[in-house]
């Protein structure tokens, strides 16, 4: 794992995610190890964050925060007003809130509780 860089750990309770970028290229699991639950593809992925319940994933890529419904593994919503690569993502502890910075030096604050029914 020479050269990795950990950009984000994410978990929840009995969810946990490990999003790694070795450059440009994906670090895949060695055999005999655990396999992922499931592979997600967006392009480059940046930063992960699951909400304090557990139900939704906020994934940061270029120019756009990801939000996935962990039950059904489908995007619920893709927040797109970044103009370059989004580096951080987290939300609030109420999870009403999501805060995204990205490369473009600007952190935005998404009212995510419409989208999530909270």
């Amino acid at each position: 794992m020479r050269g990795a860089k950990f950009f984000r750990l994410g978990a929840a309770v009995g969810l946990l995610a490990l999003f790694l970028a070795a450059g440009n290229s994906g670090f895949g699991w060695a055999q005999g190890q655990l396999p992922p639950v499931r592979t997600l593809g967006f392009g480059a992925v940046y930063s992960v964050a699951f909400s304090l319940d557990g139900r939704y994933l906020a994934a940061g890529a270029a120019s756009a925060v990801h939000l996935i419904d962990t039950t059904t593994w489908a995007v619920v919503h893709t927040l797109s007003r970044h103009t370059d690569r989004v580096n951080s993502v987290a939300f609030s502890p109420d999870g009403r809130l999501l805060a995204s910075g990205s490369d473009d030096k600007t952190i935005k604050l998404w009212y995510v509780g419409d989208l999530t029914g909270k």
